[in-house]
């Protein structure tokens, strides 16, 4: 299974001039009488593996035979009967798979609903042209297409995997805002206008809420590799932090370094990173309590891939760790894991 986001059908004249091109539409044959369409999709890895279906250094393909799907190419391509999904490289199409099952994701898409209110909005239409509307028009840039993934509630997709159990038990109790581009996450916090977007409680009974995290648990967890309600990290032994604490030394000054590195954007034990709010990010002291581990590997990898129009970046950390990536995002992640115990430590030197 491929999961897309930010799906849309092209336009009629690029689709034409596309479907030309790579000699699905005839010279004379009429576009819209073909009834051919062009869909674009943002892939995502699966929720629970967190890994591009297909896409695993594991992968082996017949002679010929192409990925389940490209990143880097988002085509389907509707011929009047079937989709089809298009491996386009260098403006070519080097591979043409049939999908067999189609569906909308449950509940669809808001992006295409948030853009069009936006513009509604921005553009004076009905019934958005009275004053009551004229305080809230300038809250987002409706040609950023990044805002409205930083505006609105996160996906649910891998939240199972993302977040701890605990931790998500008492936040479906008792709620409190964590990214900053929605609301205030500290009193007196620097923010953008309010969209009035809260998570609710639902007043949730213990065995509600419960269940809610286990059902999470059981659709996203991998067996062998995660347990319920509670997988042990081993990145927070003393003995692991002992060997890699050449590695964490490298690291802890690029997650401070409110410039160029982590704390650029992310809020640091309560204290705000610089630049507009609009860039501010979740506070990083509260990652070792909120996330697992598994989760967080992918996502400092390629948090794209994840939540394809997300504003985090991918650091490169190859001129600090000998030109090794994955050394580098590794210790990022276990230094985020073990964070109050190295803020302890750096307070008593």
């Amino acid at each position: 299974m491929v999961e897309g986001r930010f799906g849309r059908e092209e336009p009629a004249d690029s689709t034409e001039t596309s479907l030309r091109r790579w000699k699905l539409l005839g010279e004379k044959e009429d576009l819209k009488a073909s009834g051919k369409k062009l869909f674009t999709y943002s892939w995502t890895t699966d929720h629970s593996t967190l890994l591009m279906p297909g896409i695993t250094p594991d992968t082996k393909l017949d002679p010929g035979e192409a990925l389940v799907v490209s990143p880097d190419s988002k085509y389907i391509y509707f011929d009047g009967y079937d989709r089809w999904y298009l491996d386009v490289q260098g403006g070519e199409i080097k591979h043409k798979r049939k999908v067999d099952r189609h569906y909308p994701q449950d509940g669809g898409e808001n992006i295409p609903e948030i853009r069009k209110f936006k513009r509604d909005l921005s553009e004076a239409n009905k019934p958005y042209d009275g004053k009551a509307w004229e305080p809230h028009v300038d809250f987002m840039d409706i040609s950023n297409e990044s805002e409205f993934e930083t505006r609105y509630a996160p996906m649910l997709r891998s939240q199972g995997v993302k977040t701890q159990a605990e931790w998500l038990f008492r936040f479906l109790k008792a709620p409190y805002p964590i990214r900053p581009t929605l609301q205030p996450i500290y009193p007196g916090a620097k923010a953008l206008p309010d969209v009035n977007l809260r998570m609710p409680t639902f007043e949730f009974k213990d065995e509600e809420a419960n269940s809610l995290v286990r059902w999470f648990a059981v659709r996203d967890h991998q067996p062998g590799v995660d347990s319920f309600p509670s997988t042990e990290f081993p990145e927070r032994a003393f003995s692991f932090q002992k060997e890699r604490k050449a590695a964490h030394d490298k690291v802890g000054p690029v997650i401070k370094d409110a410039n160029a590195g982590c704390a650029s954007c992310h809020y640091m034990a309560g204290a705000a990173p610089p630049g507009v709010p609009l860039k501010h990010a979740p506070d990083l002291g509260r990652v070792e309590e909120r996330l697992r581990p598994r989760w967080m590997y992918q996502w400092q990898t390629d948090p794209a891939a994840i939540y394809p129009g997300t504003t985090m970046t991918v650091y490169d950390f190859k001129p600090i760790f000998g030109g090794n990536q994955k050394d580098g995002v590794n210790a990022a992640v276990e230094y985020l894991l073990n964070f109050s115990n190295f803020m302890k430590s750096t307070s008593n030197k």
